[in-house]
């Protein structure tokens, strides 16, 4: 089974939204919860993941599992948000393996500011305070005011420097910061999930 990692640029509106239950992101959230019963075939899953959907965006107390509010947030990013372009990371049978892969290969190219940076935008916290019961799928955030010096860090990487087996992975997470640093500040949110 392959996994993949989808990388949305999202703006503050929707984390303010999911804080106070704004009324503009009912309609979204209505359109998330339909997609998550349709994409999941009307499973437990489904159910558990529209529950997630309704509960943040009305901002009230959350009762579902991890996964649920993990799969429901990217959902309202996506309808919230922009997908960022991912082809080396779409198709990940080993995902673990190559986050490591991709981190090690920045440190020996002397890049070890852009290899730390790597497990975070993957692997770091959420956006929100979400149940603490669950590892997946994986949530990586980077906020808006981090998003220059993070440009920073990767323009500084020499590509002639790289293994050629993760340039793409690297050159792609150097895009997405520049398309969030340059679509009005957005923050970076990544997903590492079973596609589908």
């Amino acid at each position: 089974m392959d996994y993949g990692i989808a990388a949305y640029a999202v703006g503050e509106a929707l984390w303010e939204a999911m804080r106070t239950g704004a009324d503009w992101l009912r309609e979204p959230g209505r359109q998330a919860a339909e997609e998550a019963r349709r994409r999941l075939c009307n499973t437990a899953l489904a159910t558990g993941v529209s529950r997630a959907i309704e509960q943040m965006v009305q901002a009230s107390e959350f009762d579902e599992d991890f996964t649920h509010y993990g799969y429901g947030l990217e959902l309202l990013a996506g309808r919230c948000g922009f997908a960022l372009r991912s082809e080396f990371w779409t198709e990940l049978s080993r995902p673990t393996e190559t986050i490591s892969r991709v981190s090690k290969g920045l440190a020996e190219a002397g890049a070890p500011a852009a290899s730390a940076l790597v497990g975070s935008v993957i692997y770091g916290s959420p956006p929100i305070t979400l149940p603490d019961n669950g590892d997946f799928p994986g949530i990586g955030y980077l906020p808006r005011e981090e998003i220059a010096s993070a440009v920073e860090v990767f323009n500084g990487v020499d590509p002639s420097a790289l293994d050629p087996e993760i340039s793409g992975g690297v050159e792609e997470i150097r895009l997405w910061l520049l398309t969030c640093q340059t679509m009005d500040d957005k923050d970076l949110l990544c997903f590492l999930r079973i596609p589908g």
